[in-house]
C-alpha cells in the first residue's frame, strides 16, 4: 500500500488550516502538485532552528507525499523534530508514525505509538501499530491489538482504511497459522488498488507454507516406514526398500529446498 500518501491524506483531517503563513504556503504547494517547490520549501524549513509545529507537519506532509526516497530524508527531519516543543513534538506524532513506518524504521515508529486508539486517526494508528509490532515480533502486543480489528474493520467507513484493517489482521492470521482466515480475507483484496500487491503475494505465499507443511509430513511419514521394514521384501530383497525410502527422502527434501527458496524469510 502506498503508506506515504494515505497518512498525509489522514493529516489533513487534524488541520485544514493553520495560522502559520509559511504552513499554509507548504500545504498550498502540496495541493497544486509544486513538487520540486515544495521540497525546497521543506528542506529549508526543517534547516530553520526555529520551526514550529505547524511547519513541521506541513513540511513533512510535503516529503510524504511528493519526495521520490523518503528515508534520505530521515537525518533532516529527526533534527528538526528534536528541536520542536514537546507540545510541537506530540502535534507531530501522528506524522512522525507514518514517516518511519514507511521507511520500515520500525523501532523508532514504535515511539510515536500512543496509548489508545481514538479520535479521527484513530484507525489508522491501529493499522501502523500492528505492522510495526508484527515487524518487531512482539507477539504479546500483537495478539492484544489483533483482538481489537474485527470491531476496527467494522466501523471503518472508508474503503482504503477497511482494507488496510483487513490486510493487517490476515497478516496477523498468516502469522499463527491460520491460513484460512488469513487467506479469506486477502481474496477480498485482490482487486483493491492499493493491497491487491500483498493480498495477492500473500495468497500464494500460504500455498507455498502448506506446500512446506506435506513435504514435511512426508518426511516423518518416510521415517515411519523406514523405522518399520516390510519383514518379507527384507528377507527377499535386502537393501531394497531401504533404497526407496531414501530416495523418496531426497526428492522430498529437495522440493522443500526449492519451496523454502521461494518464501520470504518473514513467513
Amino acid at each position: 500500500m502506498k503508506r506515504n500518501s494515505f497518512t498525509s491524506e489522514r493529516s489533513n483531517e487534524i488541520e485544514q488550516f493553520s495560522e502559520d503563513p509559511e504552513a499554509n504556503e507548504l500545504d498550498g504547494l502540496v495541493a497544486i502538485a509544486m513538487k520540486d517547490d515544495a521540497l525546497r520549501m521543506a528542506r529549508r524549513a526543517f534547516k530553520n532552528p526555529a520551526i514550529s509545529a505547524d511547519v513541521f507537519n506541513a513540511a513533512l506532509n510535503a516529503i510524504l507525499t511528493h519526495a521520490d526516497c523518503t528515508k534520505a530524508w530521515t537525518k533532516l527531519i529527526d533534527s528538526a523534530y528534536a528541536r520542536l516543543t514537546k507540545r510541537g513534538q506530540r502535534a507531530a506524532c501522528f506524522l512522525m508514525l507514518g514517516f518511519h513506518c514507511g521507511n520500515h524504521s520500525y523501532e523508532v515508529a514504535s515511539r510515536f505509538l500512543p496509548k489508545r486508539f481514538n479520535g479521527p486517526l484513530g484507525l489508522v494508528e491501529l493499522a501502523f501499530a500492528m505492522e510495526t509490532m508484527q515487524a518487531l515480533d512482539r507477539k504479546i502486543e500483537v495478539e492484544k491489538l489483533a483482538r481489537k480489528f474485527p470491531h476496527a474493520i467494522k466501523v471503518a467507513q472508508e474503503p482504503t482504511m477497511k482494507a488496510m484493517l483487513m490486510s493487517g489482521l490476515a497478516d496477523y492470521f498468516a502469522g499463527i497459522g491460520q491460513w484460512e482466515k488469513a487467506a479469506g480475507l486477502w481474496e477480498e483484496l485482490r482487486l483493491d488498488s492499493c493491497l491487491a500487491e500483498p493480498a495477492n503475494l500473500g495468497i500464494v505465499e500460504l500455498h507455498i507454507t502448506a506446500a512446506m507443511q506435506a513435504v514435511k509430513k512426508g518426511l516423518e511419514s518416510v521415517a515411519k516406514l523406514n523405522s518399520n521394514p516390510d519383514p518379507v521384501l527384507a528377507i527377499s530383497l535386502p537393501g531394497n526398500e531401504q533404497r526407496r525410502w531414501e530416495k523418496l527422502q531426497k526428492k522430498l527434501r529437495q522440493l522443500g529446498k526449492k519451496l523454502e527458496k521461494m518464501l520470504p524469510k518473514e513467513r
